[in-house]
């Protein structure tokens, strides 16, 4: 059943978490991009980004060293209705130049629960589906099994990538769009 869901749904019929409200002015639709979303964006002054996007969701102010010690932040916006609408996590990582070099955007809900990896993948290409308009068309790699999760890879052709984890153990699938990511 939640395999039909994923695929004939848009994203903000998925469960997901509650929508928090943004402050007054705020939570107008940021428009996606091939290098990245609204001022967050590939090569771009981390601390110049970060300004901007707290006129977005203040959270993004707080600039500081990520758990793998490069500069980043964080903030939730939410997508424009023809790009499923749906309320998004970034993070913005930066390089040693204080340039954004990696972005990460996870729909709020996160993690789904799905009975295996095809329904995993099925996820994947349901979300990169709705993005093909912006960021053109996809092409799927090869899945990845590790010891815990089956990772799956759908390659857009301007370089960003969706991805999805689906842990055996648990039945949970993350699903998020990488810009920039190093290692691929």
């Amino acid at each position: 059943m939640l395999l039909s869901l994923l695929l004939t749904a848009p994203l903000t019929a998925l469960p997901s978490a509650q929508r928090a409200p943004l402050p007054t002015g705020q939570g107008q639709p940021v428009q996606l991009a091939p290098d990245g979303i609204g001022p967050v964006t590939l090569g771009r002054d981390v601390h110049e980004a970060a300004r901007i996007a707290a006129t977005l969701d203040p959270a993004a102010a707080a600039v500081g060293p990520g758990c793998d010690a490069r500069i980043q932040f964080g903030l939730q916006v939410d997508l424009p209705r023809d790009l499923a609408g749906a309320r998004v996590d970034v993070m913005a990582m930066a390089g040693a130049d204080g340039r954004i070099e990696e972005i990460v955007l996870q729909p709020v809900q996160g993690r789904l629960r799905t009975s295996s990896g095809a329904a995993c993948r099925d996820a994947a290409e349901a979300f990169a589906g709705q993005l093909i308009g912006t960021l053109a068309a996809f092409s799927a790699e090869p899945m990845r099994a590790g010891p815990m999760t089956d990772e799956h890879s759908l390659r857009f052709a301007g370089g960003a990538r969706v991805s999805a984890r689906w842990f055996r153990g648990g039945g949970d699938c993350d699903v998020a769009l990488h810009f920039g990511a190093p290692n691929g």
